[in-house]
């Protein structure tokens, strides 16, 4: 009877301790995921409000510009190039990315020669299903892609070899990482289970999350290449906005804010809809999503009534320059100067299709007149490049603001 009771008596302390033990590793899960904090939105500006006048401030865009070059892109039936929409760039490489036509990303020399082509599609563990973004790691000289119906992102050398995977346990459609953290741009549409979570950040290296931004706290109108990094910062912008925003492991923080005297004002924009927006932007200003972050400046493009504006601001809040396109007879390849999607120091980067530089030629030449100099710079530029030659990029050399 003793013996029997004894062994009731053991029993009952196993289970009690399994029981015990299951409420600790409770406590402990628990503990981990209160750690998931909702990151600040803070409304005070890094720089001061930039407030423009576009009818009283504008500048000639050769006056702080340096120099201009430009490289004609290898055209072979391995770069072949559909749209451009999206580049990184370093000293060496373009590292240039065709969303929509080709689906892929390559890696050209800043003179234009092929390099490589990243992966290949497929339902493979080394192939992808769709690209929808991609990053650069410069310090450690690899490339990411991020398939979003894969939910991974596939890792390669410079060189194009294909070194590993991380699986993402949601759909994202841009992302992009420094040695803190990896930050996604999260579609509530595609993931019902993180509702209101539009940036999600996850640490680099065990990928735990610790920071969201409620969707409902940060401007309304968000689109495509919302996020940009320059020198392992990472900023985003909605595409219709007065803001460019800081993102670090805590806080979302504007960096920039510009003002027109017309601008759709912040709080309207956070909550418009897209019929009322259709008619405000008849009348009103906003940024529209061309947006480059440069080591001196910041290039902004704002979509005003009149036509778009180009705005260049110093890292220290000075307004540097505001413009609009025109041409220019004495240098043809400001001409081209429209739309930059990528930086590098202070040199603004922009491609350009054969086609549209080929519009441009019988005018350009006719302005040149009996310019030599300009004669043989348009001479050089349009040799050799046809209807089906891949985009032509032209590297515009920012002044260094003393």
């Amino acid at each position: 009877m003793k013996q029997a009771i004894s062994s009731l008596a053991i029993n009952h302390k196993i289970a009690f301790m399994k029981y015990f033990n299951l409420i600790i590793v409770c406590l402990s899960l628990f503990s981990c995921t209160s750690e998931f904090s909702k990151g600040k939105y803070v409304i005070d500006t890094i720089h001061p409000v930039i407030t423009l006048d576009r009818y009283e401030k504008e500048f000639d865009l050769q006056d702080f510009i340096e120099n201009i070059s430009y490289c004609k892109l290898e055209t072979s039936p391995e770069s072949l190039l559909g749209n451009i929409d999206k580049m990184m760039v370093d000293s060496s490489s373009l590292f240039i990315f065709d969303r929509y036509t080709c689906n892929a990303l390559y890696r050209f020399s800043r003179s234009g020669k092929f390099i490589t082509k990243f992966g290949k599609q497929g339902r493979g563990p080394e192939e992808y299903i769709e690209i929808y973004d991609f990053d650069v790691d410069f310090d450690n000289k690899q490339v990411l892609l991020l398939d979003l119906n894969g939910r991974k992102i596939q890792y390669y050398s410079f060189d194009g070899e294909y070194l590993r995977t991380r699986k993402v346990d949601f759909l994202a459609t841009e992302f992009k990482c420094n040695r803190q953290f990896i930050g996604y741009k999260i579609e509530s549409s595609y993931n019902p289970s993180v509702k209101h979570k539009k940036y999600i950040l996850l640490d680099t290296l065990d990928e735990k999350e610790y920071t969201y931004f409620d969707s409902r706290d940060i401007p309304k109108k968000f689109s495509y290449n919302t996020m940009n990094k320059y020198n392992g910062h990472i900023y985003i912008s909605p595409r219709y906005a007065n803001s460019i925003y800081k993102l670090d492991s805590c806080y979302l923080k504007e960096y920039i804010h510009v003002r027109l005297k017309d601008s759709i004002d912040s709080k309207t924009l956070k909550t418009i809809t897209d019929e009322k927006f259709e008619i405000l932007q008849q009348t009103h200003s906003y940024l529209d999503g061309g947006w480059v972050i440069l080591a001196d400046y910041s290039y902004l493009k704002m979509k005003t009534p009149k036509g778009l504006y180009n705005v260049c601001i110093s890292t220290d809040g000075r307004l540097i320059s505001g413009y609009t396109q025109k041409i220019h007879p004495a240098n043809p390849l400001l001409t081209f100067f429209s739309y930059p999607i990528a930086g590098w120091e202070n040199e603004l980067i922009q491609p350009v299709s054969s086609s549209i530089v080929l519009d441009q030629k019988n005018m350009l030449y006719i302005l040149a007149q009996d310019n030599l100099k300009v004669m043989r710079l348009l001479d050089d530029l349009y040799k050799d490049v046809s209807e089906n030659s891949n985009q032509i990029v032209f590297f515009y050399q920012l002044k260094k603001i003393n």
